[in-house]
């Protein structure tokens, strides 16, 4: 009792802080600056990360989420798989550990919406010599991260090799 309680005010707090910036219209975030896209998936983390687990007798998604979710997708912010046309084609240049030392970064490198492309991507980033992975968004797609990374240069080197692979808003996010 008392943890749902804690959930219930947690999911309240987040909503409350969501609520507290402008909400970004889809309609004009398509074909917008990565900023947008950037700012609608740190919106999704903050929602996905104060709203209650579902029970196990109840796999729904909470509706805040899937509207943040549909907001991504109806926004562009989503990998399609004629967006990754010709990654495989592309040279493979390993990323190199180059210039000041970060603070170990992950790269968020974008949402896919197929198990073919999250192995496609996968194997990109993995030829390159980093460490790729993805989580599955129930609602949304995969997201692939790379990383951790320790230097500027290879977050550069991260950020356009997935340009050039045909992901759009790649963004560092902490650890």
């Amino acid at each position: 009792m008392a943890r749902a309680r804690s959930s219930l005010i947690l999911a309240a707090f987040a909503t409350l802080l969501l609520g507290c910036q402008p909400a970004l219209d889809p309609a004009t975030t398509r074909g917008a600056s990565g900023a947008d896209c950037i700012a609608l998936f740190q919106q999704y983390d903050i929602l996905d990360r104060f709203m209650p687990t579902p029970r196990r007798d109840r796999w729904s998604v909470p509706p805040e989420l899937m509207r943040q979710a549909e907001w991504l997708r109806d926004g562009g912010c989503v990998t399609l798989s004629a967006d990754l046309a010709g990654m495989e084609d592309l040279p493979v240049v390993p990323v190199s550990n180059s210039g000041a030392a970060v603070p170990p970064t992950t790269i968020h490198v974008g949402v896919v919406t197929t198990s073919e492309d999250d192995a496609r991507a996968i194997r990109y980033f993995e030829a390159r010599g980093l460490r790729a992975f993805s989580i599955g968004k129930p609602g949304l797609g995969r997201r692939v991260y790379v990383g951790p990374l320790g230097t500027a240069g290879a977050l550069e080197g991260v950020r356009q090799a997935a340009l050039e692979a045909g992901f759009a808003y790649p963004y560092p996010i902490g650890n």
